[in-house]
């Protein structure tokens, strides 16, 4: 969606190559379609979803496997049609909590690419660094006041424990980001009829409860790990990864016996597929071996 705002700066842009229009007495643009073309390459729309960066946190696909996932999915979807659907809900949060790895950023990436809401906004650690205290707020907050501009906006919350730089060691963390989350999560939607949703992310969900953070959200859902051999099964059938049935059979007994993130089995999985290329560079198809696949798996400290 491109808005007043943007249509203002991208004509801007065209026009005068970077430069105002006051920069020229009785200056008039000859304006080109490959000048439109280069200047929607440049300026980035202030409102809509940006889907090809929110598509790089599940690359591999999103796999789902076993009843507890789907019913973590099923609930996210379900609120997201919630605020989307209902007059009465102008406001929701929800906070994916799990281990590093169980694919939190990446379910929340995808159950927003496939909302379309016009506007979702990814706020991440990334975009604070190199910021003051006071900066790193203000861009929070210039986020949700963004949000407030669209009839319908999703805002993520990635990595909460990384934006208020918490170390366990003290533990020490910034108040003043703490205190601006604290108020913008539950703070009601200023402009009337406009609908927000406020998904927060965090794989230290105990250390954040002692801060206070969990009780702000409406919903809190737990991303489990893969812990069964038909988890398992499922994400490598899902990935089509290719091995035979009964070697695969094998691979996931043996994953049954510790938990792991689905994170961690798909660089698993690719690293695998990667040496069994390698060695087969002719081969049309490569199968991976069980041998191979248990190589790697040791690898990575299974």
């Amino acid at each position: 969606m491109i808005i007043l705002d943007d249509i203002e700066r991208l004509l801007e842009y065209v026009g005068t190559d970077g430069k105002t229009f006051h920069a020229a007495a009785n200056y008039i643009p000859k304006l080109s379609m490959a000048d439109f073309d280069l200047a929607l390459t440049e300026i980035k729309p202030k409102f809509g979803s940006p889907q090809d960066s929110l598509s790089l946190y599940y690359r591999a696909g999103l796999h789902s496997f076993g009843p507890e996932f789907e019913a973590v999915k099923s609930t996210l979807n379900a609120l997201i049609h919630q605020v989307k659907a209902n007059e009465n809900t102008p406001l929701m949060s929800v906070l994916l909590h799990g281990e590093p790895g169980s694919g939190k950023t990446a379910l929340a990436a995808a159950c927003a690419v496939a909302s379309e809401y016009p506007l979702v906004r990814l706020i991440k650690a990334a975009d604070l660094i190199g910021r003051q205290e006071g900066a790193k707020c203000g861009h929070i907050y210039t986020v949700f006041e963004e949000a407030y501009r669209s009839p319908l906006s999703m805002i993520i919350l990635d990595d909460i424990e990384r934006l208020l730089e918490y170390v366990g060691l003290g533990p020490r963390f910034s108040n003043a980001v703490l205190q601006a989350l604290l108020v913008l999560i539950k703070n009601p939607v200023p402009v009337l009829g406009r609908k927000l949703l406020v998904v927060g992310i965090t794989s230290s969900f105990d250390e954040m409860k002692m801060l206070g953070l969990p009780t702000v959200f409406d919903v809190t859902l737990e991303v489990p790990l893969l812990r069964h051999p038909s988890d398992f099964d499922a994400v490598l059938v899902g990935a089509a990864v290719n091995i035979e049935p009964a070697e695969r059979s094998r691979v996931v007994e043996l994953l049954g016996q510790k938990p792991m993130g689905v994170k961690k089995l798909l660089l698993i999985s690719e690293m695998a597929r990667q040496r069994t290329a390698d060695d087969h560079e002719e081969a049309t198809t490569t199968v991976i071996t069980y041998q191979r696949f248990v190589d790697c798996l040791y690898k990575f400290g299974f």
